[in-house]
């Protein structure tokens, strides 16, 4: 669906569903506004479908279904330079979400965290996401020298932070980060820009959570009936 299509499709949508605003119908939006609302709606998906937050409470991977959702996003840069501290077992990569440019816009590359693959000398582990609570017990200091069989890692103020045991894994270290991408951000006058990067029945989802999302602000504002998304928003 191209970006003019998915546009017509939200007028529809939007005039279809609009019979609370008015004998005039639907509101009119500017391209503009559209392309707002459709983005919107777009990251609101992918983080329910991704997250698992969602009806059926499967998140990514959990199904065949929700791979076929979002799997044109999931993309893996390789050889990642991890910056190792002389004080401590911990390896940083700094700014995670790094950024990608598509044309004059520049926008956040990565979205979600899926996997990583630790290089350090000639071999290689996985690398493990967990909490912050846990990742105190894998923290060297100067009473605590933690054994780490495989590596684990958290996200902080943009950072990716790998544990490793350094008398196990010597450097230097890379990392293959595999990840959920941002969509690329809708703009109605790049005639280049789809929705392409999911599937086709998803695209209609997006379409009509953006025209609902959008005569609910007209309605009424101050109702917000997706406090999900905009719990994801303040995260």
């Amino acid at each position: 669906m191209t970006i003019a299509e998915a546009h017509i499709a939200f007028k529809v949508e939007a005039d279809k569903n609009a019979v609370n605003i008015g004998m005039s119908g639907c509101p009119s939006f500017l391209p503009e506004e559209i392309d707002y609302w459709l983005y919107t709606a777009y990251l609101s998906k992918i983080a329910t479908k991704f997250t698992g937050n969602n009806t059926i409470q499967t998140s990514f991977e959990g199904n065949t279904k929700r791979v076929a959702d979002l799997e044109g996003l999931v993309r893996t840069d390789k050889g990642l330079t991890l910056l190792s501290e002389t004080t401590n077992n911990k390896l940083t990569l700094n700014d995670f979400k790094s950024s990608i440019k598509y044309g004059s816009d520049t926008q956040d590359k990565r979205m979600y965290f899926i996997q990583g693959t630790l290089h350090f000398g000639s071999k290689l582990a996985n690398v493990k996401l967990i909490s912050h609570e846990n990742a105190l017990r894998f923290l060297e200091t100067y009473n605590n020298k933690p054994w780490i069989e495989e590596p684990v890692a958290i996200l902080e103020d943009n950072k990716l932070i790998v544990f490793v045991d350094r008398d196990l894994m010597t450097g230097p270290y890379t990392i293959d980060l595999t990840y959920l991408a941002y969509p690329r951000k809708i703009n109605n006058q790049d005639i280049t820009s789809t929705l392409d990067e999911i599937p086709e029945y998803m695209q209609y989802e997006v379409v009509k959570l953006a025209a609902d999302m959008a005569l609910e602000n007209v309605e009424s504002p101050r109702v917000q009936s997706h406090p999900q998304y905009v719990a994801q928003l303040a995260e």
